[in-house]
């Protein structure tokens, strides 16, 4: 990538990055009355005009992926080079073959659970796959999709299922990070998958299980060799963790253990990935254009989004302020 084709681009990202939500604002819906006064707050916002593709008042997911949807397709229209967007997309596009492949499995249209975000447009490739030849955009995904489906009528198997699109979602990364390889782009990918090979390692020892059945469960790719966590598998927990303190996750493990600790859930690794994501592109912010200013805004759009989600989940349950505040992934803004 040359860093001079993202002048245009990143001058335009930085007018799109002052319409991002500041902390004052997610704090003062946290502290709305209800659920309808967390709504009411987004009126005059990018989310606002996306309010009428709610199915129901209880619907903010519809708004949520309307204005998310919005914003890929605005950076993406201005934007050089878009493999760096496509490893942020890639959970897009890796929902929608799955439900293509629980379509094919069910012999239902699910039609309506497919995500606008992502790479595959899936009226096209829903033709393409009868016809049983791909595009070259489509080609990866066509075969892959055909692969799990033949096992699945070998094995009758689910649970396999989801391993293959585990496996595949990994795949399909790395083969974007290639693309933008020495990049904190690329770091992304990489971080990303060591830190699911160690919520994996976590929920097997949680299990009471033996990591020699599990071993196709965690994925090759990231910093950490998949030899290391064989060879730290059998060590307590905080052990565990303090081995990997080397590494760049290192810091973020130590906090999801700690959360860990008090909760006993996983998903606190979850934060803790998504916290150090948030972290890792900062330097972003000192940078006047180049790839990782598009990259970073992105990042912070969907961390934002997610944010949103956690915010009005707890409006609508009547969670208090407090604790939902306390679930929030961290952003720069």
């Amino acid at each position: 990538m040359i860093v001079g084709d993202f002048i245009q681009s990143s001058t335009m990202v930085r007018g799109l990055e002052r319409k991002l939500l500041k902390r004052e604002q997610l704090q003062s819906i946290a502290n709305a009355k209800d659920y309808d006064a967390a709504l009411f707050s987004l009126r005059d916002t990018d989310y606002g005009k996306h309010m009428d593709v709610m199915k129901s008042h209880q619907d903010y997911e519809s708004m949520l992926t309307a204005t998310l949807s919005e914003t890929y397709k605005e950076v993406e229209s201005f934007t050089p080079s878009r493999e760096f967007i496509q490893i942020l997309s890639a959970k897009y596009s890796v929902h929608n073959l799955k439900v293509f492949v629980k379509s094919q499995i069910k012999k239902e249209d699910l039609s309506a659970l497919y995500s606008p975000i992502g790479i595959l447009n899936m009226e096209e490739f829903e033709k393409e796959f009868e016809r049983g030849m791909f595009s070259l955009k489509n080609d990866f995904f066509g075969k892959s999709a055909m692969e799990i489906l033949a096992d699945y009528e070998k094995n009758k198997d689910p649970h396999r299922v989801g391993l293959l699109f585990d496996q595949f979602y990994f795949q399909y990364l790395k083969e974007l990070a290639k693309k933008v390889e020495g990049t904190k782009m690329a770091d992304y990918v990489y971080n990303s998958i060591d830190f699911t090979n160690v919520k994996t390692v976590f929920r097997i020892k949680k299990q009471g299980l033996e990591m020699g059945g599990k071993d196709s469960a965690l994925f090759e790719g990231g910093h950490i060799s998949l030899h290391d966590f064989k060879g730290i598998y059998h060590m307590p927990i905080p052990e565990l963790v303090k081995s990997l303190q080397q590494h760049p996750v290192g810091e973020y493990l130590k906090k999801g253990l700690k959360k860990y600790e008090e909760t006993g859930h996983l998903n606190t690794f979850d934060k803790a990935m998504e916290d150090y994501q948030a972290n890792l592109m900062e330097s972003a912010r000192r940078q006047t254009y180049g790839a990782e200013v598009i990259f970073n805004f992105l990042l912070t759009k969907e961390l934002e989004v997610r944010n949103l989600r956690i915010l009005l989940a707890g409006r609508l349950t009547g969670m208090p302020a407090e604790e939902v505040m306390k679930r929030l992934r961290d952003t720069y803004v």
